[in-house]
């Protein structure tokens, strides 16, 4: 078995040299955290469930979770006028991108 031998003072030097370089060279960048991805997993999806089934009427809402937004797939029904549904998403916090594949069908 090979004995290690002690460090020399050489060889601490160069080390913490070395390491004092690295230190004042170094820079730490501070990100801010993504809008939506810090709540509980799913937290955005059932909020925008919430907001939509709150206001309108959909059969098997499905909302999914893609970057920097969400999917939206369902049937939407309405009665007179279209509702934004892709404006009522954006206004909800961490949602900057809708895709909207929502079937729409009139009331008669």
């Amino acid at each position: 078995m090979a004995r290690r031998s002690k460090p020399s003072d050489a060889d601490q030097s160069r080390a913490s040299a070395s390491l004092e370089d690295v230190s004042t060279a170094s820079s730490v960048a501070v990100c801010d955290p993504p809008k939506a991805h810090t709540a509980a997993p799913h937290n955005l999806e059932q909020q925008i469930r919430f907001e939509l089934e709150s206001q309108h009427s959909f059969s098997s809402l499905a909302v999914r979770r893609i970057p920097d937004g969400v999917c939206l797939q369902a049937i939407l029904h309405f009665d007179d006028s279209l509702p934004d549904i892709t404006l009522l998403a954006r206004n909800i916090a961490g949602v900057e991108r809708v895709i909207n594949q929502l079937v729409a069908v009139k009331r008669s």
